[in-house]
């Protein structure tokens, strides 16, 4: 048993004491004993508003349901902080329903924020930075998000949706993922979905911006979703994945160190069914260092009615397939990539540059892949083609459409 001061260990049990039973608790890290928050937390009774204020060096955790927290100011650099002296988890809610989380920093834990076994909570105005691990939602939890909710300078990860977990990023908020070694995962049947007016920025990771995997699935209605100069893909979509798109949803990629989106086994559907505007969905994904999109493993990228793509400026192609994939394009703008066709063989005179080496394409397509570029008219039935500079198709892929793909 760690022993602690005689003084602090009564004013301790002589606040919990008045606070037990009350529906407001105000708690002051600045003036109330160390430990103050966490006694607070685990005397609450459900239905609970516990007022915070200072900073609260603390690792509190939430097993009672309708707990709400909620700090003292509301800007950034004066906002209630739980923090440490120790990388525990700071803030863990165990089962609970109907967490409330409001107003703070939180910083220097192993994990800044755990939500486990079934839990519920709503997250708004809350600024994660200079974990270990970030913010790890698992094992069925349902963590929706209002205003903003900010997760940067972890060590590892800085967010992981797991194992059957749902975040909601609710009308008009925004979800920034940023500095982090890797920005954040969706993975293991848990789903990320994203509604009208609210933003998720994933930027300046060290490896991956955002990865859905493992059979989960991304959707985003209504919603833009920025990833931009992270060390490796902006977004990829793998084993098993579903990222959907509709609306007026807008998904940019640029600048990226690898691929701007890696579709791999998986699916990226631009459905357009609830579109009311032309040219939305859409996928933009230029300046990546690699392809703008790669498809590949028998993957599928399926752009519908009124969605486009636009993919510029890549070192490679600015749409790849390869190994049995497909995709359909509409409305599509590829131009100003520098994709190669590997092992082809044959060239027409005019797909030599002058030195004998095969032009810079703006989509390859190899492997048994197949690819539709598709008309369609617009809203005044006039009919929109795909811009493509130059497509590529090696000799065992299957083309259509108003794009010529050269062998």
């Amino acid at each position: 048993m760690k022993w602690m001061n005689v003084n602090v260990f009564f004013s301790i049990s002589f606040f919990v004491s008045t606070i037990a039973n009350a529906g407001m608790i105000n708690v002051n890290c600045s003036t109330n004993p160390p430990g103050a928050l966490s006694a607070a937390v685990s005397s609450a009774l459900p239905g609970t508003v516990i007022q915070v204020s200072g900073t609260c060096n603390d690792a509190i955790v939430i097993t009672q349901d309708d707990i709400t927290l909620i700090g003292s100011n509301t800007t950034n650099s004066n906002l209630a902080t739980i923090s440490g002296f120790f990388p525990e988890d700071r803030v863990t809610i165990d089962g609970a329903s109907r967490t409330v989380i409001s107003g703070f920093n939180i910083e220097k834990g192993l994990f800044a924020i755990v939500a486990d076994n079934n839990a519920s909570a709503t997250i708004s105005n809350v600024f994660v930075r200079d974990n270990i691990l970030g913010v790890d939602f698992i094992n069925g939890a349902l963590i929706k998000v209002e205003g903003t909710f900010e997760i940067r300078d972890s060590r590892a990860f800085g967010l992981q949706v797991l194992t059957g977990s749902k975040l909601v990023i609710t009308e008009n908020a925004t979800l920034r993922i940023k500095e982090n070694f890797l920005g954040s995962q969706i993975s293991i049947n848990s789903t990320l979905f994203a509604t009208t007016g609210s933003s998720i920025l994933v930027h300046d990771n060290s490896t991956i911006g955002l990865s859905v995997n493992t059979g989960s699935t991304g959707m985003l209605f209504n919603a833009k979703l920025h990833t931009h100069d992270n060390g490796l893909d902006g977004l990829d979509v793998v084993s098993h994945a579903n990222f959907e798109i509709d609306g007026e949803a807008e998904v940019i990629s640029e600048n990226n160190g690898r691929e701007g989106v890696s579709v791999d086994n998986s699916t990226l559907n631009m459905f357009g069914f609830f579109s009311t505007v032309a040219g939305f969905p859409k996928l933009i994904s230029n300046g990546n260092t690699l392809n703008g999109v790669l498809v590949e493993s028998t993957s599928k990228l399926d752009v519908g009615r009124n969605a486009s793509i636009i993919a510029k400026n890549n070192g490679e192609a600015g749409i790849a397939l390869d190994d049995g994939s497909s995709a359909i394009l509409k409305r599509s703008e590829i131009v100003g990539n520098k994709g190669k066709l590997k092992n082809l063989s044959h060239f027409d005179e005019d797909d030599r540059e002058k030195n004998g080496s095969p032009r810079e394409a703006d989509v390859v397509v190899s492997f048994a892949s197949r690819i539709t570029f598709d008309q369609e008219a617009d809203n005044n039935g006039d009919v929109v083609e795909n811009e493509v500079g130059l497509a590529l198709c090696d000799r065992t892929s299957l083309s259509r459409g108003d794009v010529s793909c050269k062998r």
